[in-house]
């Protein structure tokens, strides 16, 4: 009698998992994938500038002194400005050797370092390059705007995400023959933050930096899978 409990038994068990198989098949043979992005453009309201200065001389000790006292001139113009110390951190430190064209011995040495400022106030950007670039900085290699409060452009953009990713599943359901079930399942990535123009800064001439914000553009992604339902 046992025996025979133990077969009803394992008869339900693999009864039930062919069932749920068959059902997973089912699944995947009728629901509706789509990938959509939503995208939504803010002003920017912050300019991270990196501000740079490269010193050679024939020795370590001299090319990193220079860059020191260089360097120097450069923060004390921008603590005259108004930064505080502590908003202006290191972005680099560097001293390498120069070597020959053959490689074979050391012609002198490269120092060169970058301090990194948020500028606040944009309409000061240009002000804010010109005097660095007088107090010693030598290079500018970069200037990229920024929005301090994306979270809600991020909010806007899933939702339009999710929304084209539905008009799409509509459109597929519709030319299939059915119409669109319930949701299954929904997934996103990491949100995607950039300029929305490729701008950065004019080259300096009588007339000091020309500078034009750029907005900035927030895009979210979403995966979503809907079942498909037959007409």
């Amino acid at each position: 009698m046992k025996h025979a409990n133990l077969c009803v038994v394992f008869g339900l068990l693999v009864t039930m998992a062919t069932s749920l198989h068959a059902q997973e098949i089912d699944e995947a043979r009728s629901s509706i994938f789509v990938g959509a992005t939503g995208e939504v453009e803010i002003p920017a309201d912050f300019a991270l500038l990196t501000l740079g200065v490269r010193i050679q001389d024939s020795t370590p000790t001299l090319a990193g002194r220079a860059l020191d006292e260089r360097m120097g001139g450069v923060i004390d113009t921008l603590l005259v400005l108004g930064f505080p110390v502590e908003s202006l951190p290191t972005a680099w430190y560097r001293v390498t050797p120069i070597w020959d064209r053959n490689h074979a011995r050391i012609t002198g040495y490269d120092a060169n370092s970058s301090v990194r400022v948020t500028v606040w106030d944009l309409a000061t950007v240009p002000a804010v390059i010109e005097a660095s670039l007088a107090a010693g900085a030598t290079d500018l290699t970069g200037l990229h705007f920024g929005a301090s409060d994306e979270r809600e452009a991020r909010d806007e953009a899933l939702w339009k995400a999710v929304a084209e990713a539905r008009r799409d599943a509509e459109m597929i359901a519709a030319a299939a023959g059915g119409v669109v079930g319930s949701l299954i399942e929904v997934s996103t990535r990491a949100p995607s933050v950039g300029p929305s123009r490729t701008l950065e800064y004019a080259s300096v001439g009588t007339r000091g930096p020309q500078i034009t914000p750029s907005g900035i553009t927030v895009s979210a992604n979403v995966t979503v899978r809907w079942a498909f339902v037959e007409n």
